[in-house]
């Protein structure tokens, strides 16, 4: 008749004060000793990874998605997490004027079917959780350098360029069906509550997003339903309108953006009043540009049913007032 080793024959309160003095190296060790020793290293680890695992921070690479797959299989973690800020990797900044190699093969992941099955995992495991509220997208990022999941390859391309990357809040609205579009298809296609996507969609365009424009990755159809829904805030401004990405001017995604954001409780309309980053001079007058006149048409054009605050920062000519 087999018998327990040792080690598993000890109490469990004894194991639980072993596993509670391992470091997290430790644990790993000492979880693949048996069955009994795994069970009780799963509660030591969700107990020093309780602070960090209430609110997640995770880049969308390979590494950070098997991360939190693997995290969420854990029943003990799973509990613990209520909610997972995603950061794209049209978020992460680098000095100078070009991004590392590396950059391409993480965008090229965003954007594949190998990022919409992982997805598809994640999403269903969280569905039946009911202590999950939320994945928060294009949100302020709170605590940044608290180490999110799955940066192994921006770190050690950091230190082969000897130079920090950033990351920034809010997302160029074309970003999205590249950045974000297997995320939410697979929200879609697992039937998650589109309640546990939160959007809050502060574009932030500006010149250094140029170095990405090279990078000519496929977008993906079908998300547009998980946006309309999930969209709380939105901001648009008319350098969106400037942009050309692959040779072609952005102008009809971003009055696509305009048409999905119309359940956003908030909208921000900017226009750049002194038109230094947008290059068109203003007479005596002050005549809107024509990029900030496309800004508002879409205001007299769509209806934003849940509207609760509009702020309109653009010098209106009296004849082009709405």
């Amino acid at each position: 008749m087999a018998a327990l080793s040792k080690l598993e024959s000890l109490p469990p309160e004894l194991l639980d004060v072993i596993a509670t003095n391992l470091d997290l190296t430790g644990l790993l060790s000492f979880r693949v000793t048996s069955r009994t020793c795994e069970s009780v290293s799963q509660n030591a680890f969700a107990k020093k990874m309780a602070g960090q695992l209430k609110a997640l921070n995770l880049y969308q690479t390979e590494d950070g998605l098997r991360l939190l797959l693997s995290l969420s299989k854990i029943p003990q973690c799973l509990k613990l997490i209520i909610e997972i800020t995603i950061i794209s990797m049209h978020q992460i900044l680098w000095p100078g004027p070009e991004a590392p190699d590396i950059m391409q093969f993480l965008l090229e992941f965003e954007a594949s079917s190998a990022c919409l099955g992982l997805w598809k995992e994640i999403c269903e495991v969280f569905k039946p959780c009911p202590t999950f509220d939320w994945f928060r997208i294009g949100m302020e990022i709170e605590n940044i350098y608290d180490h999110p999941l799955g940066g192994r390859q921006l770190v050690e391309s950091e230190r082969q360029q000897e130079c920090e990357f950033g990351v920034r809040d809010g997302l160029a609205w074309w970003h999205l069906p590249t950045g974000f579009g297997s995320f939410m298809n697979a929200v879609n296609d697992t039937g998650l509550s589109i309640d546990s996507v939160y959007m809050d969609m502060f574009s932030r365009p500006s010149p250094i997003d140029r170095k990405f424009y090279e990078f000519n990755l496929p977008e993906a159809t079908g998300w547009e339903a998980v946006a309309q829904v999930s969209w709380d805030r939105a901001s648009f401004s008319d350098l969106d309108y400037t942009a050309v990405v692959n040779g072609q001017k952005q102008d009809q995604i971003i009055d696509k953006c305009f048409q999905l954001a119309t359940n956003a409780s908030v909208i921000l309309v900017h226009g750049d009043e002194n038109r230094s980053r947008h290059g068109t001079k203003v007479g005596p007058t002050k005549d809107c540009c024509p990029e900030c006149v496309q800004l508002l048409r879409p205001l007299h054009v769509h209806t934003f049913a849940n509207l609760e605050e509009l702020d309109c920062t653009i010098s209106v000519h009296p004849s082009l007032a709405w």
